[in-house]
Parts: C-alpha cells; sequence; structure tokens
C-alpha cells in the first residue's frame, strides 16, 4: 500500500507555486514608484472648425499616433514629453471633386502631470503643459508651412497590468492650434496606449 507522502509534489508544494505566480502577476504597483518610462500611444483626432458650407465634403477627424518619455518624482507627480502625429483634416471644394485643402499637423508636446492613485494597480493622472505644433496645408497649387507654441491640457488614467507595463487611457485638448496662413482648429484626442517603467 502506497503512502500519501511518496507522491513526487505534494499540496503543500502546490500551494506554494500558486503563491508565486500569483504574486508575480499581482505584484505589488512598483510601476507608480519614482523613475523613468517610456510608451506608445493610438487614438483618434478630431479637429475642429475645419469645415465650411462650401464644402463638397470634408473629413475632420483621423487616425493618431505618439511616442512617449516621462520621468517620475515620488508617487504623485511626474514630467512627460510626447511627439504626436496628429494625422490631417481634409475638405473639398463644393464647385468641382476636388481635394482643397490637406492641413497635416505634428507637434511635441511637454507638460507637468499629477497623479492620483485611487487603487494598488490603478491612478488617474492630469496633465498641463504647452506644444510645439508644426502644420502644413497642402492645396491644388502650393504648400503653406507654419510651427508655433499652444497650451495643451489632458486627463486619463493608468491600469497596471504587469509589474512594469501599465495600460493608458486619455483625453488631450490643444487650443487653437495653426495660424491664419494654414488655418487653425481646436484639436481633440483620445487614445490608448501602454507604458513600460523601468
Amino acid at each position: 500500500m502506497r503512502s500519501n507522502n511518496s507522491h513526487p509534489i505534494s499540496r503543500r508544494h502546490y500551494s506554494c507555486v500558486i503563491a508565486l505566480l500569483s504574486g508575480f502577476v499581482l505584484a505589488p504597483a512598483h510601476s507608480f514608484d519614482a523613475g523613468p518610462y517610456v510608451g506608445l500611444k493610438a487614438g483618434v483626432t478630431n479637429f475642429s472648425d475645419i469645415c465650411s458650407s462650401h464644402d463638397l465634403a470634408c473629413d475632420e477627424s483621423d487616425k493618431a499616433l505618439a511616442a512617449v518619455a516621462g520621468y517620475r518624482w515620488q508617487n504623485w507627480w511626474a514630467v512627460e514629453v510626447e511627439y504626436i502625429d496628429f494625422g490631417d483634416a481634409s475638405s473639398y471644394q463644393a464647385s468641382a471633386s476636388i481635394e482643397r485643402d490637406r492641413l497635416e499637423f505634428t507637434g511635441t508636446n511637454i507638460a507637468a502631470r499629477a497623479n492620483y492613485t485611487i487603487s494598488e494597480y490603478t491612478e488617474v493622472f492630469g496633465k498641463l503643459g504647452a506644444i510645439y505644433w508644426e502644420a502644413d496645408t497642402k492645396g491644388a497649387q502650393e504648400t503653406v508651412s507654419d510651427d508655433g507654441w499652444q497650451p495643451s491640457i489632458s486627463v486619463g488614467a493608468d491600469l497596471q497590468f504587469y509589474p512594469s507595463s501599465l495600460f493608458r487611457v486619455e483625453y488631450q485638448y490643444f487650443h487653437d492650434l495653426g495660424s491664419s496662413d494654414v488655418g487653425s482648429t481646436d484639436i481633440h484626442q483620445f487614445s490608448l496606449g501602454v507604458t513600460y517603467h523601468f
């Protein structure tokens, strides 16, 4: 008759393995601690007040991509720099089915960020900063370019899904980007992203 103690892996060993795996997957949220981080975001840009009643057709939204780098001091604040490709908006003349203008925006946003941890794995944040924007308006005859600085504001949330990685959802508002030469617009952007914390 075999003894229960002869099993190569005991119930106690199983318990230890499960405890170790649980501790690894649900590790303390050290991604919220001080240190550098990098990330990528993708989303949708909405350009306000681009279209007019004279346009045959108009597209005020496009895909957006961004690369993020930041550094956290303590748990509650950080500084972020991000390069954003906002995509473009385009419109067409009512008198002819030809493209009238294509307005393209990119920018480098620098912002101070305040964080508030609401659980072991979740935090919310707000950002206030300024963006150095660059714009090109491409028409049938010529391309006009301009650049400048404007304020920016953001709100969002981070969710830890791995000890050093956070899932991010974010809304950003950029006020009055552009100029009289290339056209101006308020930009609203919604994005999802992932950041890795060192």
